[in-house]
């Protein structure tokens, strides 16, 4: 409850507030409190932060080299919603779609290990320069290579808005004051997956899920490969689980939302 207040407090300032020099010291606040919490869940030493999971995850740890870059952290909130189901498996091909800053990445590097590859998009320039120093610093490179484009239903592109608050400050079909515009590549699932046998599909990409399964209709039909899928975002009015599920039900005998920290759609036989 005190996580969907905060979230709500905060999206109310948003909402009537612009990307103005007063919001933006609204978010450095945010940013500072949230740093203060996550000392509870990482590691912070010379710059990095290092995260320990537990859970489904046990054992496992992600590294991430000059954090501030990417504040706040917040791998302790949404990795455990990638794991609820446990479709990763050794020797697996893995598609990370909006892989930035790398932590679903690395821990599907080390579950896969040397048998199998992860392809990771990330269209942006600069969230991709730090997904290659977390490869390397989580010694994830052997396995993962990292495609520049974005998901779409096809090759026709797609724009997001860029705002004041570092990497993870994306939006897509949402023009605020003070945001920066890119336009990115993309490719579709069907149109990359030609002669590989992929084996989940993993995808947080700000709201552009929804073309993205559209550009996936053959291969679901063909192969059906898993889908571990962020759905908590809004399209017009509608969180895309809502949209997902139904799409979903079609093709998979297994459908479900889970974690409600960071609603996350599964798909699978």
């Amino acid at each position: 409850m005190k996580t969907f207040l905060k979230k709500t407090a905060f999206s109310a300032v948003k909402k009537f507030i612009p990307e103005s020099k007063l919001a933006l010291k609204l978010r450095q606040i945010k940013w500072a409190v949230e740093r203060r919490l996550a000392a509870r869940f990482y590691d912070i030493n010379n710059g990095s932060a290092t995260l320990r999971l537990n859970g489904n995850l046990a054992g496992r740890q992600i590294i991430f080299p000059d954090y501030e870059k990417v504040r706040p952290l917040s791998a302790h909130i949404e990795m455990p919603g990638y794991f609820q189901v446990s479709l990763l498996k050794e020797g697996q091909t893995i598609i990370d779609a909006g892989a930035a800053p790398g932590d679903f990445t690395v821990l599907a590097s080390q579950i896969i290990g040397p048998t199998g590859r992860v392809y990771a998009f990330e269209p942006d320039p600069e969230r991709r320069s730090y997904l290659e120093e977390m490869l390397k610093a989580n010694n994830a490179t052997h396995n993962v290579e990292i495609v520049p484009l974005g998901l779409n239903d096809s090759r026709r592109g797609i724009t997001f808005f860029k705002g004041h608050g570092g990497l993870y400050d994306v939006r897509f079909n949402e023009h605020r004051y003070g945001h920066t515009s890119l336009k990115v590549e993309t490719t579709s699932l069907d149109e990359f997956s030609g002669g590989k046998n992929i084996d989940v599909i993993k995808m947080d990409i700000e709201g552009t899920e929804l073309n993205a399964v559209q550009g996936a209709r053959r291969l679901i039909q063909e192969t059906h490969p898993s889908f571990i899928i962020a759905s908590y975002h809004m399209v017009h009015g509608v969180p895309t689980w809502k949209i997902l599920e139904p799409f979903f039900h079609q093709h998979y005998k297994n459908v479900k939302t889970l974690f409600i920290d960071h609603r996350t759609t599964y798909a699978y036989n």
